[in-house]
């Protein structure tokens, strides 16, 4: 595994959760995960102590 090895990853796309009919795929450049499944891979990671091998930012926008 690459993480085994030093490498970093991150997460993005959170938040586009939305139908794509398949048949139009090439349009989206393929399907996007859910967000239930990002989590649920973060977190899979997080348990097998990758946690520093993540890199995450937070985007905050205030008004």
């Amino acid at each position: 595994m690459l993480l085994h090895q030093g490498v970093y990853i991150e997460f993005d796309n959170f938040g586009k959760e939305f139908y794509a009919d398949r048949r139009h795929r090439s349009v989206l450049q393929g399907l996007f995960a859910r967000d239930i499944e990002r989590v649920r891979a973060i977190k899979e990671l997080i348990d097998c102590c990758f946690l520093s091998r993540i890199k995450y930012w937070f985007l905050t926008t205030f008004a």
